[in-house]
């Protein structure tokens, strides 16, 4: 639950989705041992027993038996603060930000006697329920967490659009030293996905700032890049296996 009035998290329920109860869990303040201790840490004092906004996060636990889970195709996870603010059951699109606080599910999937548990994405990879259902075609704002309806007809999902960010008609190849001739801070020459960009007519007009192109002035920055839009207005040309120099 994220609470951005720094308020203190005062229940934790969770559910097996086999089950009809909620049940309260253990929760666990770290931050509350420091409120209990008095003395210097690093040179300074440690006062913080008079301070009752919570500013880091708190472990919750509950057991739970194998054949609950056994029977069961998920795990819920709902809070509420001590405001008594509680998370929405399903996303939705606000401009407080609720669309990232809703129930917390972890699918449970059974394959060869074994229990697998998968959360809803990963920070880093392209996993995760979410990310399943997104490209079996379901809507995650349906109110079962993305999964048909009973009697529901399957959908087909979108095909994943690619961004075309290359210059129409245009064919240039450049080699390794002119790429690096031209690498420099008065024309930031960089590389995205094997093709040439400058940066010259963009150095005023970023929103982050010149340096932020400049520094990126004869590297491959291809993972950085691919938000940016409109990026047809930089293309310069190609470059052949730019992987295989030094």
């Amino acid at each position: 639950m994220y609470a951005p009035s720094l308020a203190r998290c005062v229940r934790m329920l969770i559910k097996a989705n086999g089950l009809i109860a909620w049940r309260l869990a253990e929760i666990e303040y770290a931050e509350d041992k420091y409120r209990d201790f008095e003395g210097e840490l690093f040179g300074g004092k440690v006062d913080m027993y008079w301070r009752e906004t919570c500013f880091c996060w708190c472990f919750w636990s509950l057991s739970i038996t194998i054949p609950e889970l056994e029977n069961s195709d998920a795990i819920l996870v709902r809070a509420m603060d001590e405001a008594l603010g509680v998370q929405p059951r399903d996303m939705y699109w606000s401009v407080l930000g609720m669309m990232n606080n809703p129930w917390f599910r972890v699918t449970i999937t059974k394959e060869n006697g074994n229990l697998r548990f998968e959360h809803p994405t990963h920070p880093s990879m392209p996993t995760g329920w979410m990310e399943r259902v997104k490209k079996a075609g379901g809507d995650l704002t349906n109110g079962n967490w993305g999964e048909r309806h009973e009697g529901e007809e399957p959908t087909e999902p979108e095909p994943v659009q690619d961004i075309n960010m290359k210059k129409d008609g245009l064919s240039r190849v450049i080699g390794f030293e002119e790429f690096k001739e031209n690498s420099c801070d008065e024309k930031p020459w960089f590389i995205v996905n094997g093709e040439v960009y400058d940066g010259q007519a963009f150095l005023e007009g970023h929103p982050g700032g010149a340096q932020s192109i400049i520094s990126s002035a004869g590297l491959d920055v291809s993972e950085e890049f691919l938000a940016i839009r409109e990026s047809q207005k930089y293309h310069t040309a190609i470059v052949p296996s730019i992987d295989t120099y030094p």
